[in-house]
């Protein structure tokens, strides 16, 4: 699984594995809900490596990037420095073509972004002429945006050093830092990051979550459900007795 995405039909995701768009429910492993007209059937060999998803201002899918157009078993590896695709999903077109590693599409008000990956560059997207634009260069292997306002948050990973498939990528010799760029659009310039010194190396995608300092997701793992009220205002938290170790009083935090 690549992107996921909410949209009106319910949670979506690119199944890359099997070529599809697929919705996620409790009946099957997967529900299959496009695939690029070239793809023959459902099979578990990841022909063209589909990944990213761009959803329509209504929240109905859009485009989607590919690494090629073939339909056998891995079979976009032989030209996928050069191969890759941004497709019309509702016309089942491709709009651009011989990419270098296209990844997350988007569409913002101001028009359709995308990253393009082995050369480490943000593109601007004009699907009338089939052409893109270069808006500036993120010196790095370039994976995952959103946008707040007129800033676009970037990330970029490490090569991983045993990689075949991208050492020969423009980009390899300067993707030595894993982090965020964030490029300010009305210059299309970087005008800060943020960089892993240790611990990460890769990433895939990023959400930037506004308003919040320190979100965390209430798992049944650590049993911290068991001592925890939400509500839609507050959080509250059991408060024990150190003494008898009663949770009974429970106070906000």
């Amino acid at each position: 699984m690549h992107d996921i995405q909410y949209s009106p039909q319910g949670l979506l995701g690119v199944n890359t594995m099997f070529s599809t768009v697929c919705k996620i429910n409790d009946n099957f492993s997967f529900e299959a809900i496009w695939k690029p007209k070239w793809i023959t059937e459902l099979k578990p060999e990841d022909r063209c490596h589909l990944n990213g998803l761009a959803l329509d201002p209504s929240g109905n899918p859009k485009y989607i990037s590919a690494l090629g157009i073939g339909n056998s078993s891995h079979s976009w590896k032989e030209e996928m420095l050069n191969g890759g695709l941004l497709i019309d999903m509702q016309s089942n077109e491709i709009v651009l073509g011989n990419l270098a590693v296209p990844h997350t599409p988007r569409i913002y008000q101001d028009g359709i972004w995308m990253l393009l990956s082995a050369t480490g560059e943000l593109v601007k997207v004009d699907v009338q002429s089939g052409t893109y634009e270069v808006v500036t260069d993120l010196n790095g292997f370039a994976r995952g945006m959103d946008r707040i306002g007129d800033y676009l948050f970037i990330a970029t990973s490490k090569l991983r050093p045993d990689s075949s498939i991208f050492k020969k990528a423009p980009v390899a010799k300067r993707s030595v830092v894993c982090g965020i760029t964030i490029v300010y659009v009305p210059t299309g310039k970087p005008c800060g990051s943020i960089h892993y010194q240790t611990s990460v190396e890769e990433l895939y995608d990023l959400i930037i979550l506004e308003g919040n300092v320190r979100p965390n997701i209430l798992n049944l793992e650590k049993g911290f459900h068991k001592v925890s009220v939400v509500t839609d205002e507050e959080v509250f938290w059991n408060n024990p007795n150190k003494e008898t170790g009663d949770p009974s009083e429970i106070n906000p935090q």
